[in-house]
């Protein structure tokens, strides 16, 4: 049973506010709702706002900031978005970071600047680390970038989040949840072009065969010259078949 309407709501209302007043962890919790319907967000809150109490003995002010770091460290679990959550529970500044291949914090106040890997306990991280990471992961010939150490956005991060949650279903065939995600995805960047385009195919499969023509003429409207829309006019021609047999 997928999430529920009010759910979904929910959501969407969460990822039109601007990007600051944005909760990252409201928004993740909603989007798991996705496979636990009957999920009740609150008393995940409340753990969040108890695992942040618990660090809070721990913050010194004008403590070096790695020291700070470190107490969040001692009372995480090893997910990024959980320590960023925390962390803004305590008026600690750091954001996610996109890194290719692995997603990493970011502290950063003033002139100091420093990474650490909540999935590897909270591991501090120089540049050339990162760099290293990145080598590990696509090969020594690929180009590291120093955007890719830039500031996620919590759009940014959730799109990510919804991403990797589209490839285990869409792995798994389970097209009707695939189909669910990549709705949100939209609510998260409805200017991504290519949603519609993935949108379309997954209501292909659902056999929702106006809906995907609509999603697909969305796509090639606005997608330009892109490589794939030839086979995508292909797609619209059979569907507009399919759709006169139907009549």
């Amino acid at each position: 049973m997928p999430m529920s309407a009010r759910s979904r709501r929910t959501f969407q209302q969460l990822v039109t506010l601007p990007e600051g007043a944005i909760p990252l962890a409201e928004a993740a919790l909603l989007m798991a709702c996705e496979e636990y319907p009957h999920l009740e967000v609150s008393p995940y809150l409340d753990r969040l706002d108890e695992i942040a109490d618990a660090a809070r003995p721990h913050i010194a002010q004008g403590a070096p900031a790695k020291d700070n770091a470190a107490a969040i460290n001692s009372v995480l679990f090893d997910q990024s978005a959980v320590y960023i959550e925390v962390a803004r529970r305590l008026n600690f500044p750091v954001a996610g970071v996109g890194l290719p291949g692995h997603f990493i914090v970011k502290y950063r106040y003033g002139q100091e600047e420093f990474f650490l890997d909540p999935f590897e306990g909270g591991a501090f991280l120089s540049i050339d680390d990162c760099r290293a990471r990145f080598a590990s992961i696509y090969g020594e010939e690929a180009e590291f970038s120093d955007r890719f150490l830039s500031r996620a956005s919590h759009r940014q991060i959730l799109s990510r989040m919804l991403n990797n949650l589209k490839r285990i279903y869409l792995d798994a065939q389970a097209f009707d949840k695939g189909h669910a995600i990549v709705d949100m995805m939209i609510m998260v960047e409805p200017d991504e072009v290519h949603h519609y385009r993935d949108r379309g195919l997954l209501r292909i499969q659902l056999k929702q065969f106006e809906s995907a023509a609509k999603d697909l003429e969305h796509y090639v409207k606005l997608a330009g010259e892109s490589e794939d829309r030839s086979q995508i006019e292909e797609q619209l021609k059979e569907l507009r078949r399919i759709r006169a047999m139907m009549n």
